[in-house]
């Protein structure tokens, strides 16, 4: 029988399809920066906000918990300086050389993109050298999505020297003590969300670190997400520990056979419960401190409602900050062991072989899917300028100031090209990992 996580394979795809969906939401009207916005009526949809928000709660510290994970595994095998050297080196390549490549050419191509679009397709050869000599000339570190590869390989090499090359039973005895004992692990997790709040008094969401392009206000999350996954590995108890954790819950649903059907999972009603957080403490959040949002003209006016939402509860030391991480941990904590769980009893099995979202191909997915969702949303915008806006009864104005169509218009259009750059990014990658030659071996 296979010892291979298939669980976690799959998990991993899903992560990277929610990545690139929230790309997506941030270019119709949800929160966050891009290479190009359109909001519908010049409001920030609460659907989108609602939608990135809680994402941002749990998908990236999902992402390292796994890496987390997966590299304990690999240097628990690795008691001599030589295989240590091996799982470094190879972490180089499979995250650092990606990162460099990004950054210097395919970030500002998709810049490129959006000025081609913006020049009327019109460009010179003089113009495209100037774009990328510029660009090239304020690099001071990653740049785009590479942030997230970029701080793993951070994180991986700081585990390569901490993490002691033998590791004795008594040791692994300790750890399970640890994570079994709940205020342990409560003071754990108050601790991280106490020193993110702290940290965002001074560095907002959206500043970044430079060299890694890593925002310190998430950081707290992502190194414990990272070493508790390392945990779980050393421990061989492959669940997210939490102040919520039930030890005896998570012995059971290792012990529940994966043919069951979904239905028979007990896990789904605690999975809802889990999603009702966010979900209906989110727009309490929203309304309250963000009147930009949902569509009031007056406040629109004079702020940017992205920008206004962001400010008020991204950082500073005010209660709305407070709120918000709070409410940002307590999500991940409730949102995170569950898809683990029910990844663990609904998808513990292998992707079918030849299928286009096969874990193989999801890094290389998540690679290349900035330029696919740039270029696929600037030609979703002329589509809809060219064909249903002159289609439309008095315009473009008219249908700015339906209400209606404010509200359905983003969540539309991000499934829509979000759905497109899905199929599109994880088909790009299954040909550049399948046919061109070496990717495969690096990524």
């Amino acid at each position: 029988m296979s010892k291979r996580r298939h669980d976690l394979d799959n998990l991993r795809t899903f992560l990277t399809a929610l990545v690139i969906y929230h790309h997506t939401a941030i270019t119709y009207g949800g929160l966050g920066s891009w290479f190009k916005s359109r909001n519908f009526g010049g409001h920030t949809s609460m659907a989108l906000a609602l939608f990135n928000a809680t994402n941002q709660t749990f998908f990236m510290g999902l992402f390292f918990w796994l890496s987390g994970y997966l590299s304990g595994n690999r240097l628990s095998k690795s008691p001599t300086w030589d295989s240590r050297y091996s799982f470094l080196s190879g972490k180089w390549f499979h995250l650092g050389l990606p990162a460099v490549i990004y950054t210097v050419f395919v970030q500002p191509l998709s810049q490129l993109l959006v000025l081609f679009d913006s020049s009327g397709f019109r460009l010179r050869s003089e113009t495209i050298l100037s774009t990328f000599v510029s660009y090239w000339k304020q690099l001071r570190g990653v740049r785009g999505p590479l942030w997230y590869p970029a701080t793993l390989l951070g994180f991986d090499m700081i585990s390569t020297f901490c993490i002691p090359r033998t590791i004795s039973p008594r040791a692994v005895r300790r750890l399970k003590r640890f994570v079994s004992n709940r205020l342990a692990v409560s003071s754990l997790w108050i601790s991280s969300t106490a020193l993110t709040f702290g940290i965002r008094t001074v560095y907002p969401v959206g500043a970044t670190v430079p060299v890694f392009a890593v925002q310190p206000a998430f950081l707290p999350q992502y190194i414990l997400s990272y070493a508790l996954g390392i945990i779980s590995s050393l421990t061989d108890t492959p669940r997210l520990v939490t102040p919520f954790s039930s030890e005896k819950s998570e012995e059971t649903a290792d012990t529940v056979d994966t043919a069951d059907t979904p239905s028979s999972h007990p896990i789904i009603p605690y999975t809802h419960s889990a999603l009702s957080f966010p979900l209906i403490t989110a727009p309490i959040m929203i309304n309250r401190y963000s009147p930009a949002v949902g569509g009031n003209p007056s406040a629109a006016q004079n702020l940017s409602p992205r920008l206004d939402l962001l400010n008020l509860i991204g950082g500073g030391l005010t209660l709305p900050s407070f709120l918000y991480t709070a409410w940002s941990e307590l999500s991940f904590a409730a949102i995170g062991p569950s898809l683990l769980q029910y990844f663990s009893r609904a998808h513990n099995h292998p992707a079918k072989r030849g299928s286009l979202f096969h874990p193989r191909y999801s890094y290389a997915a998540f690679l290349v899917h900035t330029p696919v969702a740039v270029l696929s949303g600037l030609v979703a915008d002329r589509i809809l300028d060219g064909v249903i806006l002159r289609a439309a009864a008095g315009g473009q104005q008219q249908l700015a100031n339906n209400k209606l169509w404010r509200i359905l218009a983003p969540v539309l259009m991000t499934a829509v090209v979000g759905t497109g750059n899905v199929l599109g990014s994880f088909a790009l990658g299954r040909f550049i990992v399948d046919y061109v030659p070496g990717v495969g071996k690096v990524i």
